[in-house]
């Protein structure tokens, strides 16, 4: 199956690696990704990108339980190499940097992303999802119709066949191992599918905003040749007080008249190298998460660090005032 694909990721501030969103993608095994790293956690960036990456490791086969593989094999091995890059992040720092780390720390204790993910699942004919938060799954049909899917549909404020709102408050991926909120899977066929649309809050908002006022929003992005064109379009967004947030966007435009062919079109960005939920914990807001805990070991060594750069400034203290006291004495 012929497959067009074109990808953006822009930082809010023109970061090139997209700050604290992310995206993956593999053409020949038909696993695409997004997520978007949850302002006001700890080091979110590394949770999305995990996520990004992660997800494209998997085999097709596992697409058949696709949240249970999720929850099973990803989420638990984010838990674990968060925990290792964020020590190793602390032994790296020193005075009010690491006064501002471990403050930070302790008022998020872990990290958050959304999620949203693809399988092009050729063998069936079906494309299958699963969503978790307001990274959205716009797919446009053969009837010239637009699906917005993502699991923000689950709270008390939606309607059915009402507009998704994006809010301030998400589901996500939590880096302690576990979840807050519900996922949103599902499948459908992919001979009635023009498009799929696979973005972060940020494009999404723009993106409905433009469907309801009857634009064509995809082919905007998709006429854009180049990150510069991408720039350049996001700055002016922003100028007019739209696109206020990290970017991070994946087109793809299946063609099922071709089985054999592959090909990837525009401005492509590669991952960097670095039913129901079982338990819902509430909703991840710009505040504190509730009820979530690193785990004792990831708490030691933190404390450990900490312990150990209040020593040295307790032994400098006293050094200084034995050396103030001599001096006084001499005088």
């Amino acid at each position: 199956m012929k497959v067009s694909v074109k990808s953006f990721l822009f930082g809010i501030n023109g970061e090139q690696d997209g700050r604290q969103d992310a995206l993956a993608f593999n053409i020949d095994k038909g696993i695409y990704a997004i997520a978007d790293g949850v302002s006001n956690s700890f080091h979110p960036e590394i949770v999305s990108k995990l996520l990004c990456e992660m997800f494209l490791s998997m085999d097709i086969e596992d697409s058949n339980h696709l949240v249970e593989y999720i929850e099973t094999n990803i989420i638990p091995e984010i838990k674990q190499r968060w925990e290792e890059l964020v020590t190793a992040k602390f032994q790296t720092l020193s005075g009010r940097l690491l006064r501002h780390e471990l403050y930070n720390y302790e008022t998020f204790h872990c990290g958050a992303s959304t999620f949203c993910g693809i399988i092009i699942d050729q063998s069936k004919h079906t494309i299958k999802y699963a969503i978790l938060g307001d990274s959205t799954l716009f797919i446009k049909t053969k009837e010239n119709n637009t699906i917005e899917l993502n699991s923000t549909i689950y709270n008390d404020n939606s309607t059915e066949n009402a507009p998704i709102i994006y809010s301030n408050t998400t589901d996500a991926v939590l880096s302690n191992g576990t979840i807050v909120g519900h996922w949103l899977s599902g499948e459908f066929p992919i001979e009635n599918v023009l498009s799929v649309s696979l973005m972060t809050d940020g494009m999404a908002k723009w993106f409905q905003q433009n469907l309801q006022q009857e634009a064509d929003p995809e082919s905007t992005i998709w006429d854009l040749q180049s990150d510069e064109d991408f720039y350049k379009f996001a700055t002016n967004g922003r100028f007019i007080g739209e696109l206020d947030d990290d970017l991070a966007i994946i087109i793809i435009r299946p063609d099922i008249s071709n089985e054999n062919n592959l090909n990837v079109i525009g401005a492509t960005t590669k991952p960097s190298a670095d039913e129901e939920n079982k338990q819902t914990l509430g909703s991840y807001t710009n505040n504190a998460i509730t009820a979530v805990n690193c785990s004792h070991a990831t708490k030691r060594k933190i404390f450990n660090i900490f312990f150990k750069y209040r020593m040295i400034k307790l032994l400098r203290l006293m050094k200084f005032r034995h050396l103030k006291i001599n001096r006084q004495r001499k005088a």
